[in-house]
């Protein structure tokens, strides 16, 4: 049987009329990047070059090698963590950057997985764009879609759960979004994307966790367009949950179909021979991580080559399926052409330079370049424009004082909290800058010193927390100014 042979008669399964061999098919980036979707890497790239790109090669005295040098540590931060910093930093309003996911046509994956949901198989997505939803209108498919959160809980899973645990037959025809989805035309429409940004670092937990944990042990999976590399988020589950189903694994290549059915130990074999690699080499993380996943399943099929090809010439004429290719790059084109117009572009430009240069001060924190991001900091406190700023700034370089512990950092990082704590009017932030202060104290083992530091911070802090957290927004700053 050939590799055409055995995917056709599978989908023939889930296609058909036989409930059992239904499908769940786990879809990731790559199934938007023929639509001309940014993955999430390079939507990354982009939002740090629209940034910083002025404040880094300020920074690096227009260096040319430098500043290569830094975008490509920068960029290999994970885009869940970049989000969230931005957020801290900036504020939520770096999500209008989605916009750079939204207005494309969507192209023969998207069409193929409305058909599935039309026939009753279920999807999973990490994607937060809506291509998916608009190929089942357009093709007048009936659906339901579960995103995530509202009023930061995930009911709409809780109630599928339900129908797990109430239900012999599950419903079929659903979509499943694991990190949220962009809304239309509402007040909130980056809202569930935020809240999955935030919660990124908890892991997939909850009903969320638990419906695709059932999922995974209960139908065969395949997975499509998937890098395997959210080890944030839904990675610990798929390569934690066990179960003898099928697993077909869709991995990209140019070339024409080919079906590889590894062996256990050919797969334990590859893992160990990336985790022994020398630490100066690069592992690959796609392989090492899928193959985690692989081992967890019954029968195994990775199939190479240009899937979306396949699905294009073979599989939609069957389904009925035509695609006009010529609109999704006219539309792929007129996104690239108008996105620098776009709102996040002009919000972007409106941020000063004080917080942009503290925002990439962190990002080098999170790369672990304590000298860059102290040199950060010295160039935001150039910026500020009011004493709270100078507090931020002054706490953020002790902070990195006390993390890089060179020379005579220790005493620099008592100094600034001292001013810090002169400065402030905040009881709370006194407070917290207290047990900073005794941290640093602490450790440079003046003991008697460190320790009353301690207790009189702890002391301060519990007896203004109630009086302020019982104060309305307003009154507080009042209290404080």
């Amino acid at each position: 049987m050939t590799v055409d042979e055995i995917i056709i008669n599978r989908l023939e399964e889930a296609f058909g009329k036989t409930f059992g061999k239904r499908i769940v098919f786990f879809v990731g980036a790559g199934i938007s990047v023929p639509s001309g979707v940014p993955d999430f890497m390079r939507l990354n790239k982009k939002v740090m070059q629209t940034l910083i790109d002025y404040e880094l090669r300020e920074l690096n005295e227009n260096d040319p090698g430098e500043i290569k040098k830094d975008y490509k540590l920068l960029t290999e931060i994970r885009p869940e963590v970049m989000y969230q910093i931005a957020m801290d930093e900036l504020g939520w309003e770096v999500l209008y950057s989605l916009e750079m996911l939204e207005g494309y046509e969507p192209n023969y994956y998207h069409y193929f997985l409305a058909e599935a949901i039309r026939r009753g198989n279920w999807i999973f997505t990490t994607n937060v764009d809506n291509l998916i939803e608009e190929a089942c209108r357009r093709r007048g498919v009936n659906f339901r879609r579960y995103y995530g959160y509202r009023n930061n809980e995930n009911e709409d899973f809780e109630e599928y759960l339900q129908y797990i645990k109430n239900c012999r037959d599950v419903p079929g025809g659903v979509l499943f979004k694991l990190h949220g989805s962009i809304e239309e035309d509402t007040k909130e429409k980056y809202e569930t994307v935020r809240v999955s940004l935030r919660q990124v670092g908890e892991g997939l937990f909850g009903p969320r966790k638990d419906v695709l944990e059932y999922f995974l042990k209960e139908f065969d999976f395949w997975f499509i367009g998937y890098s395997c590399k959210d080890d944030f988020s839904v990675f610990p589950v798929i390569s934690n949950t066990k179960s003898d189903k099928d697993i077909f694994w869709s991995q990209y290549d140019e070339g024409p179909l080919s079906l590889y059915i590894p062996e256990e130990d050919r797969l334990l074999w590859e893992i160990e021979k990336e985790e022994n690699k020398p630490l100066e080499e690069k592992r690959n993380l796609e392989l090492l991580n899928m193959n985690k996943v692989l081992l967890q399943r019954g029968r195994k099929f990775v199939i190479i080559g240009n899937l979306g090809e396949f699905i294009k010439v073979k599989l939609l004429p069957l389904l009925g399926v035509e695609i006009d290719e010529e609109k999704i790059k006219e539309k792929a084109k007129e996104k690239e052409e108008a996105k620098e117009r776009g709102i996040f572009f002009t919000w972007a430009k409106s941020k000063g330079k004080f917080e942009k240069y503290l925002f990439l001060s962190r990002l080098f924190e999170q790369v672990g370049d304590l000298n860059k991001a102290i040199k950060c900091c010295d160039k935001a406190l150039k910026e500020v424009k009011n004493e709270q700023q100078l507090i931020k700034a002054k706490e953020r370089k002790a902070d990195l004082y006390y993390k890089r512990q060179e020379g005579d950092d220790e005493e620099k990082a008592c100094e600034l909290y001292k001013e810090c704590i002169n400065l402030s009017k905040d009881p709370l932030e006194r407070a917290r800058l207290k047990t900073s202060l005794s941290n640093v104290l602490r450790r440079r083992r003046k003991h008697l010193e460190s320790y009353n530091a301690a207790k009189e911070a702890k002391r301060e802090y519990e007896e203004n927390l109630d009086k302020m957290e019982s104060l309305g927004e307003e009154e507080r700053k009042k209290k404080i100014c």
